[in-house]
């Protein structure tokens, strides 16, 4: 016969080791968790460090376009305070990381439109080509945008509804001009802007 006290004594073995396993299975959901999280947060696409960008400035992208050029990644986005173009390269480690940024505050670029209905600008890229970036006024009823780089070659982006933003890769390492023009349903141009400088 096993003693009273002796059951009791296996009793409480068995509820340490019943807690000891338990405790034991906590930690190792937890480390889990932990290094999991700990691997998202190393990881650095090209998405997250573009959104990490728009959270340290504390704003929301309104209306994006990303575009390919050259190993980059360029995101073109319209914000409550500016407009942006974040340019993202690789990493050594195949992650992504910010190598230049681009911007036009909205006050500024307000006043612009106003008065010339479409805003654009130029950045030139590691292989010596231009891409064109702008934007349009909403209240002309921009349906398509032209760039006409030298006289030569013309480059055409469709906007979509309520869509504001345009993106060329323009793939002219010397252009002499261009201009960009804004065109509506009637095919007619409402706005235009030249420049012959570059």
């Amino acid at each position: 016969m096993i003693s009273i006290q002796a059951k009791n004594s296996m009793m409480k073995k068995k509820i340490y080791i019943t807690i000891i396993a338990f405790m034991f299975c906590i930690i190792i959901i937890f480390v889990g968790k932990s290094l999991k999280l700990n691997s998202i947060e190393d990881e650095s696409t090209k998405e997250i460090v573009f959104n990490k960008i728009l959270d340290s400035k504390n704003v929301t992208a309104l209306e994006s376009i990303e575009i390919e050029k050259d190993g980059k990644t360029f995101f073109l986005t319209l914000t409550e305070n500016e407009v942006t173009v974040i340019e993202l390269e690789p990493r050594n480690d195949s992650n992504w990381r910010m190598s230049g940024e681009y911007c036009i505050d909205n006050i500024v670029l307000h006043d612009f439109l106003e008065v010339n209905g479409l805003y654009w600008d130029t950045i030139l890229v590691g292989d010596g080509t231009l891409l064109i970036y702008g934007i349009c006024s909403l209240e002309l009823g921009i349906k398509e945008i032209r760039a006409i780089v030298s006289s030569r070659d013309t480059y055409v982006y469709t906007l979509e509804d309520n869509r504001q933003l345009f993106f060329f890769d323009i793939n002219d390492k010397n252009p002499l001009t261009i201009t960009v023009q804004g065109i509506n349903d009637f095919n007619s141009v409402v706005a235009e802007h030249l420049r012959s400088e570059y």
